[in-house]
């Protein structure tokens, strides 16, 4: 697997680039002026839709469980790659989507 780090972003950004980018899934790590228990992780979908919850249940418990006998050497795992100028993508695709519209 191949990670791509964004930095900070809105959530609803992820979503949209995990769309465009034809991404497996997106996972934002969230912390905000929100209390601490609507804060954590979302898990986007290639479609750029939010999880259904019984998919992210499925997650909490493996993220959960003692899975250190299940890591993948590390010789065997994917790039990780910061994406600069997300800020102007989104921004283009959103001019794009809105001129559509008129």
């Amino acid at each position: 697997m191949h990670v791509y780090t964004l930095g900070p972003l809105p959530t609803n950004g992820l979503a949209m680039l995990t769309k465009e980018m034809r991404a497996n899934m997106g996972i934002m790590i969230t912390a905000s002026h929100n209390p601490h228990y609507d804060n954590g992780l979302k898990l986007f979908g290639p479609d750029g839709m939010k999880l259904s919850d019984k998919i992210e249940k499925k997650i909490e418990k493996l993220i959960d469980k003692n899975i250190t006998n299940n890591l993948s050497n590390p010789e065997k795992t994917g790039q990780s790659k910061k994406i600069r100028n997300w800020n102007k993508k989104l921004f283009e695709d959103f001019k794009k989507k809105f001129y559509q519209r008129i």
